[in-house]
């Protein structure tokens, strides 16, 4: 989803939220530092996963957030850029690298997560490999 609010993570917390997964870049603001304190003063743990476009969108990358999404103690967990694009971009690429699925596929999971303005960029790095 998009970027959540101090007390939209205060919020989640209270009903359970185990961790934040923060895709947006340390250009952006609020900067991730500044998240990191809110999500640390919660007890939720915090994963910063950088992704500019198109140049982020990797299979390191993806890995990396598999490996966060791969963990039952993760859960539940909030995962976000600004608009949740790049949230949708990363379940795409998940499913196509890590899941195996065909590209179409692939970019069904990401536009159910979000993706859809990025969807021609993303359908492009998918058919490159």
């Amino acid at each position: 989803g998009g970027q959540p609010t101090v007390d939209q993570i205060k919020q989640a917390v209270e009903t359970g939220f185990k961790a934040v997964v923060n895709l947006r870049t340390n250009n952006e603001l609020p900067d991730p530092a500044q998240e990191l304190t809110w999500v640390e003063g919660t007890g939720m743990k915090y994963f910063h996963i950088p992704i500019s476009v198109p140049e982020g969108l990797t299979p390191q990358k993806t890995k990396v957030f598999a490996d966060v999404l791969s963990k039952p103690e993760n859960y539940p967990l909030i995962i976000h850029c600004k608009s949740g694009e790049r949230v949708g971009a990363m379940f795409a690429l998940k499913a196509f690298h890590i899941d195996e699925m065909e590209i179409e596929e692939a970019l069904l999971i990401g536009k159910m997560a979000g993706l859809s303005k990025l969807a021609p960029t993303v359908k492009k790095i998918l058919e490159s490999y």
